[in-house]
């Protein structure tokens, strides 16, 4: 599959909307999944899973199953990046160990009509100033922590990864959201740099649509 080029309008950090063009692997759908109320909180691997599978195939499959597929249920345990790619692999999804020698690869793998789950520490993301409902740069929450998120774009002026991070807007009752009610996490932009910094292990875990096109 390969990429989609567009202009996306976003709001920017600091100021007012702006235009940014990116390359993106598209869907054609909300594939977006948040790990909020999935029965632990240690569900953001269980979440990304879940998201990969929808974009790879057209499956709503519940975060809470993927979790219980993965066998690691109950509390804030964590599962491991192993375990995502198997349970990615168990619903007949293409998926590949792709080891980034540089940032450019994460890019490579957009410009192959791919996305990647990645593990990361949240620390190293910057914080939004301000508002946070009403920009989508930046991170959204305090937490810090070890996480994983989806890469499924990228601004081609290479400032920015285009995520979906499955943490809520706000673990109480996840009703921080954007004016148009959607979840803070989609469509997250988070600096190129700042990622490249966060992440704790630079394999990652390469989707592929092949299977379902």
């Amino acid at each position: 599959m390969s990429k989609l080029v567009c202009a996306f309008i976003c709001l920017v950090a600091g100021g007012g909307p702006g235009v940014a063009e990116t390359a993106e692997a598209a869907a054609g759908f909300d594939w977006y999944k948040t790990q909020f109320g999935t029965g632990g909180l240690g569900n953001c691997g269980p979440a990304c899973a879940a998201m990969a599978i929808y974009w790879a195939t057209g499956q709503d499959i519940s975060v809470r199953r993927i979790r219980a597929e993965i066998g690691a249920t109950g509390g804030g345990r964590a599962t491991n990046l192993a375990q995502q790619k198997q349970a990615i692999d168990d619903h007949e999804v293409s998926c590949v160990y792709t080891e980034l020698a540089a940032i450019q690869g994460l890019r490579d793998i957009i410009d192959r009509g791919n996305i990647a789950v990645l593990y990361i520490h949240t620390a190293p993301l910057s914080r939004t100033p301000g508002n946070v409902t009403r920009t989508r740069v930046g991170r959204y929450y305090a937490d810090e922590c070890g996480h994983y998120i989806v890469v499924k774009g990228y601004t081609v002026d290479e400032r920015y990864f285009i995520c979906h991070d499955p943490i809520p807007g706000d673990w109480a009752t996840n009703t921080v959201r954007y004016p148009d009610g959607s979840m803070l996490g989609r469509n997250r932009y988070y600096s190129a740099a700042d990622v490249w910094a966060a992440l704790r292990s630079r394999r990652v875990v390469e989707v592929s649509r092949s299977a379902f096109e």
